[in-house]
């Protein structure tokens, strides 16, 4: 797979992944400028992972260009100047297009990518309202992915999305050029992906709340619950 402007989609498996028998589109945002980059690799091989796991998914990656938009702008966003402009009309219209997320950055100054906040921040209130996001973190080392993990989380839930439990914080070194990824590392992004599609697949769609979870039974310990549920949320 490589990367695709907006617009351009990868097919990646034919059959029935979603109800009612429409497939799943997967849009997968890499927060790196960088033609080729650990963060692309890992955005693409979340996407691939995603395609071999439930038929019918459809994934589509943005390519650098999707994020190389100008300084959004308070004035022109008020006027509806912003929503006109070609490059922010080809990015909403995929992000509105998604079932499903997947944003993945790199790890600058301990927090995501500024050419990444700088797209969300281009997109309307509620752009994600409804969609589950998988969140990928690539830094040099582990030990600092997991504060961009965090902020990004925290603006995905600002746009109405709800981040799945499991995010993928990686070393830059986990998507190799060349090689396979580690197993342990596509455990984790296995994991994450099965939160990603039973989300979905669950029949919570584009601007619907999450279901409530079922009981716990009596003595059993409390699972997983979804990362940022907030009372008229």
């Amino acid at each position: 797979m490589t990367f695709l402007r907006a617009g351009q989609e990868a097919p990646m498996s034919e059959g029935n992944g979603a109800p009612g028998g429409r497939e799943f589109r997967l849009l997968a945002v890499p927060g790196s400028t960088a033609r080729e980059s650990q963060t692309a690799r890992a955005a693409r091989a979340v996407l691939e992972r995603a395609g071999s796991a439930r038929p019918g998914v459809r994934g589509t990656c943005l390519g650098p260009e999707a994020l190389r938009l100008p300084a959004m702008e308070v004035d022109a966003r008020a006027s509806g100047a912003l929503a006109r402009r070609p490059a922010v009309r080809a990015v909403c219209a995929e992000v509105a297009r998604a079932d499903a997320l997947v944003l993945a950055t790199p790890v600058y100054q301990g927090s995501f990518s500024g050419a990444l906040k700088n797209l969300l921040d281009h997109l309307p209130m509620g752009a994600f309202q409804g969609k589950p996001a998988l969140v990928v973190s690539v830094a040099a080392k582990v030990q600092g992915a997991h504060g961009a993990v965090d902020h990004l989380q925290a603006v995905v839930r600002a746009l109405g999305g709800w981040p799945v439990p499991t995010s993928v914080v990686c070393a830059g070194g986990d998507f190799p050029a060349d090689g396979a990824p580690a197993p342990e590392v596509l455990r984790r992004v296995d994991t994450a992906i099965g939160e990603l599609l039973g989300f979905r697949l669950a029949g919570r769609g584009p601007g619907q709340a999450p279901a409530p979870p079922a009981p716990a039974p009596a003595g059993a310990a409390p699972g997983p619950r979804w990362a940022g549920v907030v009372e008229g949320g």
